[in-house]
């Protein structure tokens, strides 16, 4: 079946318009996926990485600043403040690839999608995002096995069953 050139998602034979987002397909054309690349997915997750390392810094000051300031001894501060980074870390991704597409993402052009063409879900953006971490532990090997894999997709993408396409 062939995929709609601007979201992705997989259209019926002979259909005019994409049933996702609306776009025109043309008439005679097979249009298949476009994989987004290695480097423009690191673009992307470049600019994730900033927007919550800013809610992040801010949510720190909030909780009482010594630490940014360097003040030394912060007792459980430091602790507290790296637990709510994680959770941070982890409810962003989770909500926005659930929906399909992180700020970084968008901002670059590239979409999630699973085999249907569809935004992956919640159960879909779960798997993702805790085998993320994995191939982050895993000394980064997960993500960089994007650069390889013939679809651009990491191990993350694997098990869950997503691709990330161009837009």
């Amino acid at each position: 079946m062939p995929y709609c050139a601007n979201c992705g998602h997989e259209v019926a034979e002979g259909v005019a318009f994409c049933p996702q987002c609306g776009a025109a397909l043309q008439a005679n054309a097979t249009p298949s996926r476009q994989y987004a690349g290695f480097w423009r997915r690191v673009g992307g997750h470049l600019i994730d990485g900033l927007i919550i390392s800013i809610v992040a810094g801010v949510l720190s000051a909030t909780m009482g600043g010594g630490m940014l300031a360097g003040s030394g001894e912060v007792g459980g501060l430091e602790q507290t403040s790296n637990g709510i980074s994680a959770l941070l870390t982890f409810g962003y991704f989770w909500f926005f690839v659930a929906r399909g597409q992180t700020l970084g993402q968008a901002a670059l052009g590239i979409r999630l999608v699973d085999a249907e063409g569809n935004a992956p879900g919640n159960q879909k953006a779960l798997i993702r995002t805790l085998m993320a971490f994995v191939s982050a532990l895993a000394l980064g090997l997960g993500y960089l096995w994007a650069a390889f894999h013939r679809e651009k997709r990491t191990w993350h993408d694997l098990v869950a069953g997503t691709w990330a396409v161009r837009v």
